[in-house]
């Protein structure tokens, strides 16, 4: 009897499994039509779980709950934030003693830093270093209920302690702070990245430190564009969760900037993180510029200023790269993260002779060691 009873329950779940995998193809073509590149996609397309992944996530976003909340955290009126998964940025923040920066370290970061700007200043070149802010820096108010930015935390203790140690920080959390209370939207609700108009005030921000160097330095003001809200698609965040196809077309915000000058032709060349030139410098329109597999050696004979600028930056850098590239007649952009010692950086600085090095990091890897560990102490 209880031989019979194992062997029909263990029946009746094949023929549930079974029924299952048959019903998958038959969902995933409902859901999304027949696979597009039926070649070498089409057995993983057709039997794919993505679907119910889609709506299992949609049902919690719409409770408050990340399916992924390592990764995504849902906050009020439908913002999404990084989670810890991504430097412990969210719980640096909120200065969580498990991740909290060691005066050790932050005294570490100094020296290092301050040691490459006296070996730059050496060469005679001026470096100023800015920190983009986490999302969750300017926009506390959307974090869910029981989620708060607390002060001092380490960006705080860092900035305060650059003070005392004569090393200058371009602290962007207090512009962008101010600036939100008259353009709400300077980041997406869906991106971790900030829009065209608080990428601007980075950029603004970085322009009027060189200017400490070059008083006369001329870049685009805030007197000399106008920008209109806009609704736009959802970005990054929400497609981790595998929900953008339910929140619209018009879920998110952003502005619609005419920056002057901008759309002027100028002259890229791909260049590869080990010195060597991948590409010949080819006529473009000014365009955003990706520096994750390449760097970007840009040439414009119309810059506003005749200066030869390096900067190192992330992805944040690259909603302002074409402001980047209208301000100057020579720029060349590197991830930071890709150079891999000080003796590639500093061949990279006496290959290239630099006016000026621009670094721009975003908060959450500020204490990830990708870009200072390496300098001498």
């Amino acid at each position: 009897m209880t031989n019979r009873l194992a062997k029909r329950y263990f029946f009746s779940l094949l023929i549930i499994i079974s029924s299952g995998m048959l019903l998958l193809p038959v969902m995933n073509i409902i859901e999304s039509g027949w696979p597009k590149n039926y070649k070498s996609r089409t057995l993983k397309a057709l039997f794919s779980i993505d679907f119910l992944e889609t709506h299992i996530n949609y049902a919690l976003f719409k409770t408050g709950v990340s399916g992924y909340y390592e990764k995504v955290v849902i906050g009020k009126n439908g913002w999404l934030y990084l989670g810890d998964f991504y430097k412990k940025g969210l719980s640096r923040g909120r200065n969580v003693a498990s991740v909290t920066t060691s005066d050790e370290h932050i005294q570490q970061w100094l020296d290092s830093m301050s040691a490459r700007k006296t070996w730059l200043q050496s060469q005679g070149i001026a470096m100023i270093f800015a920190i983009a802010p986490n999302k969750h820096s300017i926009y506390p108010e959307y974090l869910p209920e029981g989620i708060s930015i607390y002060h001092p935390n380490s960006t705080d203790r860092l900035v305060e302690e650059s003070v005392r140690h004569g090393f200058d920080i371009i602290d962007m959390r207090p512009a962008l702070l101010e600036q939100k209370q008259n353009t709400p939207y300077l980041y997406n609700k869906t991106d971790t990245h900030w829009t065209s108009l608080g990428a601007y005030i980075g950029y603004q921000m970085i322009m009027q430190g060189l200017a400490e160097f070059w008083p006369n330095i001329n870049y685009v003001t805030q007197n000399t564009f106008k920008y209109r809200a806009i609704k736009r698609k959802p970005c990054c965040l929400s497609g981790m969760l595998k929900i953008s196809k339910h929140l619209g077309n018009d879920y998110d915000n952003g502005y619609s900037v005419n920056f002057p000058g901008i759309n002027s032709n100028i002259c890229v060349a791909q260049l590869g993180y080990n010195d060597e030139i991948k590409t010949e410098c080819k006529n473009s329109k000014n365009k955003r510029l990706s520096i994750h597999k390449s760097a970007s050696e840009v040439r414009n004979d119309k810059g506003r200023n005749k200066l030869k600028v390096m900067i190192l930056r992330d992805s944040f850098g690259g909603t302002h790269n074409r402001l980047i590239n209208d301000a100057f007649v020579l720029a060349w952009h590197y991830h930071y993260r890709k150079i891999k010692d000080e003796d590639a950086f500093r061949r990279l600085i006496e290959k290239h002779q630099p006016d000026a090095v621009i670094y721009q990091v975003v908060e959450r890897v500020l204490f990830s060691k990708p870009f200072y560990q390496f300098a001498p102490k």
